[in-house]
C-alpha cells in the first residue's frame, strides 16, 4: 500500500477501526451453517486460530475462529455465542476489502438462506434451485415442494 511521505506510523494507525457486531438475525446459530455461509461468501473460518489481530494498530481479541480470505487470516474473527446466544463478529475491517455493513448484511442473509433451506429439507420439502429470486430489498423468494 502506498502512503505519502508525510504520514507517520502513528497517523497510519488512526486509520484502523476496531468493530464489534452482533445482531438478532444471527441468534442461536449452528456452527456448520455459519462456516457454510462464510464459504458461500468466498471465505473460510479457521478454528485453530483463537486470536484476531487488527492489521494496523495491533489490537487483539480472543475469538472462536478467525476469518480467512484466500487461505490467509484477515483481521476479523467470530465468537459463536457471545453469552447472549448471538454470533459476534469483531475485528478491524480496515484493509480487509469489506464494507462493514454490507459484510454483516450478506453474512446474515446467506446464513438465513442456508438455515431455511436446511429446515425445509429436513421437513421433506424439495427446493427448486432455479426459482430463487433476490428482491431489491435483499429478501429472497423461492419455491419448495412437498410430495405426498
Amino acid at each position: 500500500m502506498f502512503w505519502p511521505k508525510d504520514y507517520t506510523k502513528k497517523e497510519v494507525c488512526k486509520l484502523s477501526c476496531w468493530r464489534n457486531y452482533s445482531c438478532d438475525v444471527l441468534k442461536g446459530v449452528d456452527k456448520a451453517m455459519v462456516a457454510e455461509a462464510f464459504s458461500k461468501m468466498g471465505l473460510t473460518l479457521n478454528e485453530d486460530i483463537k486470536t484476531v489481530v487488527a492489521s494496523y494498530e495491533g489490537r487483539r481479541a480472543n475469538v472462536d475462529a478467525v476469518v480467512c480470505k484466500d487461505g490467509q487470516p484477515i483481521s476479523l474473527g467470530v465468537i459463536f455465542d457471545n453469552g447472549e446466544d448471538h454470533l459476534q463478529i469483531l475485528g478491524d475491517f480496515w484493509g480487509t476489502g469489506f464494507n462493514e455493513q454490507k459484510f454483516t448484511d450478506e453474512l446474515s442473509r446467506t446464513y438465513q438462506r442456508i438455515n431455511v433451506e436446511t429446515r425445509l429439507t429436513l421437513m421433506g420439502y424439495t427446493i427448486d434451485e432455479l426459482s430463487f429470486i433476490e428482491n431489491q430489498d435483499g429478501s429472497v423468494e423461492f419455491e419448495a415442494y412437498a410430495t405426498a
